[in-house]
């Protein structure tokens, strides 16, 4: 079954120990090998139970290309990668021959569903990136739900670098996968220390300019209007430290009244100040995070909502949103984070060093493309989802370019941030910092992998920037405390009510 020997680290072995006796999330650093621990129990499960397969799901195609690669690498069983390129009935007839099926969890619910799939002879079933079960509507759940009840074996297998701050999102996850037992191995662990690589994170402060702060003023002005007449309409506390999420509730609850069949002229004058207040937030989020081309790609579109959105009309009638849109495009002020990029990545020596960063907005990633590619010995490529455009065979492509140097600069949204393993990245640079605690373990767990590491963190001096850097410090500190407190524990001890959310 095995081309060759597997080998396995102490803390592998221990983690594997206690997988094979019950359902388990492992927890572990990033790029310390928990696939070979989802491999090594794949072994286990197939010589127990030679007639029974094991399911290996993924929430991206990139990444169940990426597992089938390593398994192929060990393993000398059938394999198939299922997706919906398959044909229906090709697909039934190639489930049938398989020993290890990989798969994205929307491919295996809709053949569930269907009945193409008989999750009954699944002796394991191995979730990657489990902390994406902490969304109840998400297809991890489905799927464990369904062999909970139809598999005659029932060996779960959940894997993350970053499960959550809180006890609750983990326990959530735990219940919704099945799972009865938590273990954490983290970078201090005797056990793990040895093959942590070292990653040096510095902090690069700039200060907005004068332009954009003459923007960041007026459209604060225009925010504090806005947030005001919410307050008089008695829906809202307060004008200050309020939060695009706070007015994404304060809709989805005024929405909820409309659709009781209480709306009143009040309800619906909120509606339109809440999705005017969220428009205005954006915008300033944006000229203190992205600068001034992403701002202008926003305001182009709201004018174009102009005709068509109350809210888009409000925010045109108020003199400083007005003067914040015409300077936008007046302005030749840009962002100064550009050009501390750039002058920091012309200190690299470009011929060795391979570089990631990461951006929110695929419109940024373009633009530092577009003048990084300017740069003497730099060979910089966009990296987004295909959500974003990019077909899955572009995604595999420019990875490869990447391992082989072909390319030497990835600049990436999201989608190089959870599990893809991007060879050798030795610098990381996050555009802007993220309050998500998983995001921030997961976009530095892509850098120095195999060697050390530095990571970058690009922060506007007064601006939002710097309160998402240290909310982020501060989640991760608390998952960390929160994991060790799991750690080892039975989670049948707990009563089903203490795992509601």
């Amino acid at each position: 079954m095995l081309k060759k020997e597997l080998k396995l680290r102490l803390y592998q072995e221990h983690l594997l120990n206690a997988a094979k006796a019950h359902n388990t999330l492992v927890v572990l650093p990033t790029g310390l090998g928990k696939t070979l621990i989802a491999l090594g129990l794949t072994v286990l499960r197939l010589r127990e139970n030679p007639k029974s397969v094991v399911v290996f799901m993924a929430p991206t195609k990139p990444l169940v290309e990426q597992h089938k690669a390593l398994f192929e690498d060990y393993l000398d069983v059938p394999m198939l990668v299922a997706t919906g390129k398959i044909p229906p009935r090709e697909r039934v007839e190639a489930y049938k021959k398989a020993r290890v099926v990989f798969c994205t969890p929307q491919t295996l619910e809709n053949d569930i569903l269907t009945s193409r799939f008989n999750l009954s002879l699944v002796s394991l079933l191995i979730v990657d990136e489990a902390h994406r079960a902490s969304d109840g509507e998400y297809a991890y759940n489905f799927v464990a739900e369904q062999y909970a009840q139809k598999s005659r074996y029932g060996n779960v297998l959940a894997l993350s670098a970053s499960p959550g701050h809180s006890k609750e999102k983990i326990k959530t996850i735990c219940k919704n996968l099945r799972l009865d037992r938590v273990e954490v191995r983290g970078e201090d662990d005797p056990t793990v220390k040895p093959y942590v690589q070292e990653k040096k994170i510095t902090p690069l402060i700039v200060t907005l300019p004068k332009e954009l702060n003459a923007i960041k003023a007026h459209l604060e002005k225009a925010a504090t209007i806005m947030l005001s007449g919410l307050v008089e309409l008695d829906v809202l506390e307060r004008t200050s430290n309020v939060y695009k999420r706070d007015l994404i509730k304060l809709q989805a609850h005024l929405q909820s009244v409309v659709a009781r069949g209480e709306p009143n002229t009040r309800v619906f004058e909120a509606i339109k100040l809440a999705a005017g207040a969220h428009k205005v937030l954006h915008a300033l989020e944006l000229v203190q995070v992205n600068g001034i081309k992403p701002l202008q790609a926003y305001f182009d579109k709201l004018k174009k909502q102009r005709e068509r959105t109350k809210s888009s009309q409000l925010l045109f009638s108020i003199p400083d949103f007005t003067f914040a849109f015409t300077k936008a495009f007046d302005t030749t002020s840009e962002h100064p984070k550009y050009d501390v990029l750039k002058d920091l990545i012309k200190k690299q020596d470009m011929a060795h060093s391979r570089i990631i960063i990461f951006v929110s907005l695929r419109e940024t990633a373009r633009e530092l493309v577009k003048q990084l590619n300017e740069i003497k010995g730099v060979h910089a490529s966009v990296f987004v989802g295909q959500k974003e455009g990019m077909t899955q065979k572009k995604q595999q492509d420019i990875l490869e370019k990447f391992k082989h140097g072909e390319y030497n600069v990835l600049c990436s949204t999201s989608i190089g941030e959870e599990g893809i393993h991007v060879s050798d990245a030795d610098i990381g640079v996050f555009f802007e910092p993220v309050s998500s605690a998983l995001r921030s373990v997961q976009r530095k767990g892509r850098v120095g992998r195999t060697a050390f590491g530095r990571v970058y963190v690009l922060m506007t001096k007064g601006c939002i920037d710097e309160r998402y850097y240290w909310i982020s410090r501060h989640r991760e500190k608390k998952m960390i405390e929160t994991l060790e407190s799991f750690n080892g524990e039975d989670l049948h001890q707990y009563a089903l009510s203490d795992f509601t959310a």
